[in-house]
């Protein structure tokens, strides 16, 4: 075991880059001021995920998501425990309820929300919306298990039937596997998988 101070911790890591020719570039001045926005912008991303996130809960359990829990329990056949594993929710079919509840209840600057995917606005318009309406709502995790998108299934017909949250700081959809974080122990102990195209193809069969 090794412990560094402060003042040394930088020129070990620069030795080992050397030792292992791995190029390191070092960050001070203005790029170091850029990365720590950089940084606080994304944690800021995650905390108003993660409070989206335990909304869109609250809601599946109260009075305006009985529709939504009607379709999970019987038309999928989940039961609780794996609702409140994969902490599923509901977005009411309201054009501002989660908006306003972020501004005006957690105090989140509207560009923040914007940023988030949460509520989005027609082009040339000042009108904010939500971008969530009347949808079953599917948190997606990295593999630190920070909320980091969410998935919304359609309870009336509206197209798209799935719809997404936009990429973001902390979003790409072409390096994220859905789920991947609860079944990685698994895979690795296995050394297998099983992929599966839909949300609820996945949600099944950690189920079984």
């Amino acid at each position: 075991l090794m412990e560094f101070t402060r003042a040394n911790f930088s020129d070990v890591v620069l030795s080992l880059a050397k030792k292992n020719n791995i190029p390191v570039e070092n960050i001070d001045g203005q790029k170091q001021e850029v990365y720590k926005k950089q940084l606080s912008r994304k944690e800021a991303l995650y905390q108003i995920l993660r409070d989206a996130k335990d909304w869109f809960k609250s809601q599946l359990n109260n009075s305006l998501g009985k529709e939504a829990m009607i379709y999970l329990t019987s038309d999928r056949n989940l039961n609780k425990k794996t609702i409140d594993q994969f902490e599923l929710g509901f977005a009411p079919n309201s054009w501002n309820d989660l908006l306003n509840y972020l501004l005006k209840v957690k105090k989140y600057s509207l560009e923040l929300i914007l940023k988030s995917g949460l509520a989005t606005s027609k082009d040339n318009s000042d009108k904010t919306y939500n971008r969530f309406r009347n949808r079953i709502i599917v948190p997606i995790y990295d593999m630190q298990g920070r909320v980091i998108a969410f998935g919304g299934r359609s309870l009336d017909g509206q197209e798209p039937k799935y719809l997404n949250s936009p990429e973001s700081e902390v979003f790409e959809k072409g390096k994220t596997l859905f789920a991947f974080e609860k079944a990685s122990n698994s895979i690795r102990k296995s050394d297998k998988a099983i992929i599966v195209e839909g949300y609820f193809d996945v949600i099944s069969l950690h189920s079984k």
